[in-house]
């Protein structure tokens, strides 16, 4: 690489033992000062891109920095070739840099801190900085990054403390900005960063995210978008994670958006055409499914996934001869949706041939539940494109806790204790509780507020953990395990005079009241909820309501440590929370494949 001299600004060339350096991070403007301006012992004297440069070593010789590095005048933007491996080797060069200093030329000078005004924090937001698609790698690569103003070169604040206002700019999470590796986000994630981004020519915007991914690829400017979908290959044999094909608008199989699909001869390109159709998928990641192999795998003309398909139910619409629609479940979900996983919508063409043909059929998605992966039969599906090198494997792992998959229609929670923050029934887990030490194996209760009209009264879903006793026949005392192995739940009427705190205080009282004989009697040996549990439920002053059933259950699919809670009323409609594939669309079942 070559540096900048911060005291001589004479230009030298490193290939090992390169000295420590800081780097510049800013915006392009008029008269900046290039490489040939710097040969031959040459020294602008006027001009702002040289007061840049000036003020850039000044700083960095003020803080013991022999040498620099700015892109503007240390690449020679001529050689085809060296502008290549620069490219490919920025992000490395942010990583390696002792500190980056960004040059915000559009903010005037304010001390960050906690007494800041509104308006001196829209101003950074505002800055052209946040804007420019190469600043992307230069916020996220360096290990210490620090904002100056504009004209005097006056510290602001570093990354780490101008992280609200950072995130609120760019929708990147602040552990992003704390040097958390960015291998960790999903690509989808990655993408949105750079959706509202841009650059001055259109392949710089798959250049400038080389690093971001961690790929490598040679620069063809003249490509246009074609650099883009350079990219997402290269990023497809380096990173197995569907998210990459997660762009567009995502919905339920009742948004009447997605019947126009079927009566349309549509056909989308598998891959995005640019980061900004990533701009709404910040929020999706992958999952990884215990028993189930679904690798991506690249082809000179397309991709072969391995899903289980949904094939749509035979119907009096119309559809070219030999065209068949599909739903194909990917391994990624939103995080706001456990229970569910993100669909594509292909068409399926035989063409003649024995092997059907996948085109991606709208960019609209939908979402179907998680279970289809372990019940469905696996097919693979070629749709558009080998993978030889070392992936990533991303999963965001197994929630723990409880989530209330449905409920009876008509009622809704409006008050939860412990408080969680924006509760949602369809997509709030309620975390494990500690266990109650002087109770045999109950949690300290999670209470749930349930309202429905104005003629029924208000009830609390009471829900508990249970720790399961080691059998132990040396102890004096029973111990127990170190998490939850199964919940006892119940709905009780609200007494009108008690809250829903003190609701909880009454049930942690049951609990240390209760033995372990009166325990044991609300489950049995395959801890399953007992016919007779309500009969056999110990006193309480809490009055149980008989109406509903409530039910725990487990799935594969969520993992070993997620419980889902039904609530139901036998004689009535009940709502629940997970998608549902009833319809026009039927899933293959595994014991079907034979």
């Amino acid at each position: 690489m070559r540096l900048l001299d911060t005291r001589s600004f004479e230009l030298a060339e490193f290939v090992d033992n390169v000295p420590k350096y800081a780097i510049l991070s800013h915006t392009w403007g008029a008269e900046e000062v290039l490489f040939d301006d710097l040969q031959g012992g040459g020294r602008p004297s006027t001009g702002a891109g040289w007061a840049k440069v000036k003020g850039a070593c000044d700083l960095a010789r003020s803080r013991g920095f022999a040498w620099i590095w700015i892109d503007t005048c240390c690449i020679n933007k001529t050689s085809s070739a060296e502008l290549s491996e620069a490219i490919n080797s920025m992000f490395k060069w942010y990583q390696l840099a002792e500190v980056c200093f960004v040059h915000l030329a559009d903010v005037g000078w304010h001390a960050h801190s906690a007494s800041c005004s509104e308006k001196d924090d829209e101003q950074i937001r505002s800055s052209r900085w946040f804007t420019r698609g190469w600043t992307l790698q230069e916020l996220l690569a360096p290990r210490r990054v620090e904002f100056y103003s504009g004209g005097r070169w006056r510290l602001i604040a570093t990354r780490a403390e101008l992280g609200a206002v950072i995130t609120s700019a760019t929708t990147i999470e602040s552990d992003y900005l704390n040097n958390r590796p960015l291998h960790t986000a999903s690509v989808a994630q990655r993408m949105s960063w750079a959706s509202r981004r841009q650059t001055t020519r259109v392949e710089d915007t798959a250049y400038s995210l080389l690093g971001i991914f961690g790929v490598n690829m040679p620069l063809i400017y003249g490509e246009g978008d074609r650099a883009f979908q350079r990219l997402q290959e290269a990023v497809i044999r380096q990173i197995d994670d569907p998210s990459i094909f997660v762009w567009g608008s995502i919905s339920d199989l009742e948004d009447p958006l997605r019947k126009s699909i079927s009566s349309r001869s549509l056909r989308e390109p598998l891959l995005a055409p640019g980061p900004d159709s990533f701009e709404k998928s910040g929020d999706v990641i992958p999952f990884w499914m215990p028993g189930v192999e679904s690798r991506l795998h690249l082809d000179h003309n397309g991709i072969t996934i391995t899903t289980p398909l949904l094939k749509q139910r035979p119907s009096n619409g119309w559809t070219r001869a030999g065209t068949e629609l599909f739903l194909a479940p990917l391994q990624c979900r939103q995080k706001s949706e456990p229970l569910d996983c993100i669909a594509l919508y292909l068409w399926g063409e035989t063409s003649g041939t024995l092997e059907m043909n996948y085109s991606r059929a709208s960019k609209l998605l939908v979402t179907v539940p998680k279970t289809v992966w372990l019940d469905g039969a696996l097919s693979s599906a070629f749709i558009r494109f080998m993978a030889g090198q070392h992936r990533y494997r991303l999963g965001s792992g197994f929630e723990r806790g409880c989530i209330v998959r449905s409920v009876p229609k008509g009622y809704r929670v409006v008050e939860v204790y412990p408080k969680i923050d924006d509760f949602k029934i369809r997509s709030s887990i309620v975390p494990f509780e500690e266990r109650i030490k002087e109770s045999y194996g109950l949690s300290y209760p999670a209470i749930l507020l349930l309202e429905g009209t104005s003629a029924d009264p208000k009830l609390a879903l009471v829900l508990q953990f249970q720790y399961l006793s080691r059998q132990d026949g040396s102890a004096t005392e029973p111990s127990f395990v170190g998490s939850p192995e199964w919940m006892i739940n119940r709905v009780v009427i609200m007494p009108k005079d008690k809250s829903i705190k003190e609701v909880a205080g009454t049930v942690r009282s049951d609990a240390k009241r209760w033995t372990a004989d009166e325990v044991r009697k609300m489950t049995n040996s395959t801890m399953r909820p007992r016919k007779d549990s309500l009969s056999s439920h110990p006193p309480s002053e809490l009055k149980l309501c008989s109406k509903f059933e409530v039910t725990v259950s487990q799935h594969q699919a969520y993992g070993p440590k997620l419980f889902l809670v039904d609530v139901k009323d036998p004689s009535a409609e009940n709502e629940s929370v997970e998608a549902r594939i009833e319809g026009e669309f039927q899933l293959s079942r595994r014991s079907e494949q034979k």
